[in-house]
């Protein structure tokens, strides 16, 4: 029997639990597994005690699928600190764990942000994406480049000078597609300098989306401060929620 666990950075957020909870059973009914959740921190259950409730419930193979676009500190340091320690304890119980790749910033993704922007954006309105952030230089590059090929998906790939970030320049070998964003989406990273306003004084109508999983105090401020140069600004800035169960088929994806 094989199990789904999904592994969430945690969130100090009072609703962030719930969606991740919800995300998890909507990506095992979807992959006709059983769902459970775990966390790296803030939040029970950890990916120990995921993993013994599991085996409990008789499941001799679990797959873990970590909730992180990007391969930032996270995913590079954490994760496999965890997994190392819960293989063992698998191990003990005559059972065994799979790490699957997290959710990434590849096709898949390209893809469900183009149906969140369609579906949400207003016309006309200038596309942000809103990301975590990281410490890791290629990390935010990879967020960088998802906006790029978003950008030039919605501009049929014809229309070029790409609107950067000011994180990262396009590296010298991608693709003209990567290269040509249209001016349709700029990347403001929640962990950084607020951009929100210095965008504002240049487009009158905005449309966040997040690439966030769940529901968190990083994205709430990001939402607080549009909410605030609506104000005083008078300008118009409205925004997706955060992804949530539309990541499911993503996740099923790796069982």
């Amino acid at each position: 029997m094989t199990a789904l666990i999904t592994l969430s950075h945690g969130s100090r957020h009072p609703q962030a639990v719930g969606l991740i909870d919800e995300l998890s059973a909507a990506a095992a009914n979807s992959a006709g597994v059983e769902g459970y959740s775990s966390h790296l921190e803030f939040n029970e259950p950890d990916l120990r005690t995921a993993v013994a409730e599991a085996i409990a419930d008789g499941h001799k193979h679990m797959v873990i699928v970590p909730l992180l676009f990007t391969r930032g500190f996270h995913q590079k340091v954490d994760v496999p600190e965890q997994l190392a320690a819960v293989r063992q304890q698998a191990q003990r119980a005559g059972a065994d764990v799979e790490l699957a790749d997290g959710l990434g910033t590849g096709l898949a993704m390209e893809e469900l942000l183009s149906r969140v922007i369609a579906r949400d954006a207003p016309a006309g309105a200038h596309v942000v994406l809103v990301s975590v952030g990281s410490s890791d230089h290629a990390a935010n590059a990879s967020v960088d480049k998802l906006a790029r090929r978003v950008a030039a998906r919605r501009a049929g790939g014809n229309q070029a000078g790409a609107h950067q970030s000011g994180v990262n320049q396009p590296d010298v070998n991608q693709s003209d597609a990567e290269q040509s964003s249209a001016d349709g989406i700029s990347v403001v990273f929640a962990t950084g300098p607020s951009r929100l306003a210095e965008l504002a004084q240049h487009h009158e109508r905005m449309h966040l989306v997040p690439l966030f999983v769940s529901h968190g105090l990083l994205l709430d401020r990001m939402y607080r401060q549009a909410e605030e140069i609506n104000a005083a600004q008078e300008r118009r800035i409205t925004y997706s929620q955060p992804l949530g169960t539309a990541l499911a088929e993503v996740v099923a994806a790796q069982i």
